[in-house]
């Protein structure tokens, strides 16, 4: 994060700020039955802002701001890497029933 405050007169002045933020997690807010089911998030953001004050009188304040923001998603799965060549193994304990009662 950067910040910058620059009195130019008694009159004038100028502020910025400058914020880069980075994410890297699982970013999900359910859990998985196992951990080659996960999802890799990769959050980059950028936040810019800039503020020019002139004061002409005790009375009279001008304002004038401009703001930038962009982000950057990168959603990555875990198990890219994995061959879906590779044989499924289910073995009756592990599967599912339906809500008739038949198997899946």
């Amino acid at each position: 994060m950067a910040k910058f405050d620059y009195h130019i007169n008694n009159k004038h002045s100028l502020n910025g700020m400058l914020m880069v933020g980075n994410y890297t997690g699982d970013g999900m807010d359910h859990p998985w039955v196992n951990r080659i089911f996960n999802d890799t998030n990769q959050d980059r953001t950028y936040t810019a802002g800039v503020d020019w004050v002139y004061a002409a009188s005790s009375r009279l304040v001008n304002d004038a701001r401009f703001g930038y923001d962009k982000v950057l998603f990168n959603f990555l799965t875990d198990d890219g890497t994995k061959s879906s060549d590779a044989p499924l193994r289910v073995t009756p304990s592990t599967r599912a029933r339906s809500s008739l009662g038949c198997r899946i």
